[in-house]
């Protein structure tokens, strides 16, 4: 007859991967026990290194160990064991720490009425303690919490979860225990209201699979702030058209210099804080694509990518080349106009010496100067394919870059290979090409195309005729 266990059973949390098995369980004053070993090591050995730590930290250090023994005062052991599995000296970790398993704690009574340190059959053992154990539960690795949160602009908060499903994360947002918020979704996407501003409001996800549900995490936002006052100029798009908007939202990396900046207000130059503002204003303008360049991939993967699809967009991101490559650009295109059906990308460096690309540089080539200065460049050039939600309407062929300036090249250099380098990608059958034609003016426009797919300008309050390029403007 086994001996009854004082005390309630408590978990002990098995994440298991290939290659190891981690073990995590609450001890006694709310003091937490971890072990990670090999996967394929035997059961009996890490069960034999538990009770050694279990040893330790009852004593807080192994020196007190040492000491309490020659003094010939009893220290404390522990057995491990476990418990509902049948076990053989070849089990493994793997095969022992299964759903359901138990692992038993005790230590051992060293003055035993007996004389042994096991207790006799029936007795109650107060200091032995069951954990079940729960393996690979759904769990939330870590949140991203904006820095800086804004009302009336959507906020993302994002998730890096384990063993859950992704869109089945429970979000809650409270303001003093009383909840304003709730969604379910792999990541929190939501607008605060005007009159929370100056609240600090606290964040709860709980991971889930299925009917499993893992532990809650919590994490709290800034105070709220009011948006910075700013006059707007919304043009109205005439019926039949669409916009472009195209946006250098300058990425966090080349901010951390001020002196690059005088003029800039600190606050401007911190990426959340600027980040909300450029998404406040993609709202305004509501165009149906964006082309964003100097995008940090965090702030992709964090920002952009989870609010614009909250709004109604999908997205795509092409990260330059080089080891500078934290940034690139990104395309969205609002689901209500377009989709898109192909995507590709090309870092122009990296195909300047590639011989499926040599008519793309074409007479550059041949200028050694210039041509050091083209192998330097990670600009990449990002193309999607959009097609219409009207079927009858043509589709479209956008392409996305940054282009690069240095003053040992021609203007028109910059330019060049990035619209061969369109041509290049644009080869395909002519049933999947679109005929229409886009002329950007200037830089971070908003542009009008008609529906047609025949021509567009770079001047908001413009929508007929072709304007002319200026090289001293620049353009992305």
């Amino acid at each position: 007859m086994a001996a009854r266990l004082g005390g309630a059973a408590q978990r002990c949390v098995v994440r298991a991967v290939e290659d190891f098995v981690e073990l995590t369980f609450m001890w006694r004053n709310g003091e937490t026990i971890g072990a990670r070993r090999p996967s394929a090591e035997s059961v009996e050995k890490t069960l034999h290194r538990l009770a050694l730590t279990l040893t330790k930290r009852l004593t807080a250090l192994e020196g007190n160990v040492k000491k309490k023994a020659r003094r010939g005062a009893a220290v404390p052991t522990f057995a491990v064991s476990i418990e509902s599995v049948e076990m053989t000296k070849e089990t493994t970790n793997w095969e022992a720490f299964v759903d359901g398993a138990v692992l038993r704690v005790q230590q051992l009574a060293v003055d035993a009425p007996d004389g042994s340190s096991e207790p006799a059959a029936g007795d109650v053992v107060p200091n032995a303690t069951a954990y079940t154990c729960v393996r690979n539960p759904p769990a939330v690795l870590s949140l991203h919490v904006p820095s800086t949160v804004f009302t009336g602009v959507p906020v993302a908060v994002t998730s890096a979860l384990e063993f859950a499903n992704s869109d089945d994360a429970q979000w809650i947002v409270t303001r003093n225990h009383h909840t304003v918020y709730k969604a379910q979704a792999r990541d929190l996407v939501f607008c605060p209201d005007p009159d929370l501003v100056g609240e600090v409001l606290q964040v709860v996800c709980t991971p889930c699979r299925g009917d499993t549900v893992g532990d809650a995490v919590e994490a709290t936002l800034p105070a709220i702030q009011q948006l910075p006052p700013r006059p707007w100029i919304n043009p109205s798009i005439p019926a039949g058209w669409q916009s472009i908007v195209s946006w250098n939202v300058l990425a966090d990396a080349y901010t951390r210099q001020p002196e690059i900046f005088p003029y800039v207000e600190p606050p401007f130059l911190r990426k959340d804080y600027r980040g909300h503002l450029v998404i406040d204003e993609l709202r305004t303008y509501d165009a149906a694509v964006c082309c964003l360049q100097e995008v940090d991939l965090t702030s992709f993967d964090r920002s952009f990518q989870p609010v614009m699809a909250e709004l109604g967009y999908t997205g795509t991101f092409a990260v330059k080349g080089g080891a500078d490559g934290v940034e690139g650009c990104a395309i969205f295109a609002k689901n209500s106009a377009f989709r898109i059906v192909t995507e590709q990308s090309l870092v122009l460096s990296e195909a300047y010496d590639d011989p499926q690309f040599t008519d793309l540089f074409g007479p550059y080539a041949t200028w050694t100067e210039q041509a050091e200065i083209f192998r330097m460049v990670s600009t990449v050039c990002q193309l999607v394919h959009l097609e219409s939600a009207d079927a009858e309407k043509t589709p479209l062929i956008v392409l996305n870059t940054h282009l690069y300036y240095h003053r040992k090249t021609r203007v028109h250099a910059h330019c060049a290979p990035a619209m061969k380098a369109a041509h290049f990608m644009i080869r395909r059958p002519a049933s999947t090409r679109s005929s229409c034609q886009v002329h950007s003016h200037g830089c971070n426009t908003q542009m009008g195309i008609k529906d047609s797919g025949s021509r567009c300008t770079g001047r908001p309050d413009h929508f007929s005729g072709r304007p002319q390029f200026d090289a001293r403007n620049g353009c992305d």
